[in-house]
């Protein structure tokens, strides 16, 4: 039974059917194809102008169950590995949960019944030690590098048509 994810620092146990470093993110969707011949960027589904697409983003409460496809999950996780960080030292880590069967232990991350009525969850982790520090003031950049990962990863769902 996978464990409890808990945050605090740069403690973290994963409970989840993957987690993906930026690193392992690009060896496996940077150029690889899907069936149509795409790769994950390239398959747009619901492409709109930016200006609609932030326009059009707004914050759900309540989701469908079906299943992502694996295609735009895909390509959600290549829109957070191309966000610009601090340095581009890409210090975040995303943990992708699905959450069927899981409804119990993931509700105890986050106490509200729609957190587990998405079919998954993406969790955007900061890495405080990869993150590029200020030398002047010790600024570590990590949370406004997390923070742009997430925008991305919100918009290129939208794009989708996923919900966020």
């Amino acid at each position: 039974m996978p464990q409890p994810i808990y945050l605090n620092g740069s403690t973290s146990q994963v409970l989840d059917d993957f987690q993906l470093t930026t690193e392992q993110l690009a060896k496996t969707t940077l150029g690889e194809r899907t069936a149509r011949g795409q790769t994950a960027l390239e398959m747009k589904g619901l492409s709109m102008e930016y200006s609609d697409l932030i326009a059009a983003r707004y914050s759900v409460r309540a989701y469908r169950p079906e299943p992502v496809e694996d295609e735009k999950l895909q390509a959600v996780l290549e829109a957070a590995r191309l966000a610009p960080t601090a340095a581009n030292r890409q210090p975040f880590q995303l943990v992708v949960l699905h959450t069927a069967g899981r409804e119990a232990e993931i509700g105890q991350i986050y106490h509200r019944p729609w957190f587990v009525q998405a079919p998954l969850v993406i969790a955007v982790c900061a890495v405080a030690s990869q993150a590029w520090v200020r030398d002047s003031d010790r600024f570590n950049a990590r949370l406004i590098d997390a923070a742009i990962v997430a925008d991305h990863l919100i918009l290129a769902a939208t794009n989708l048509g996923l919900s966020t």
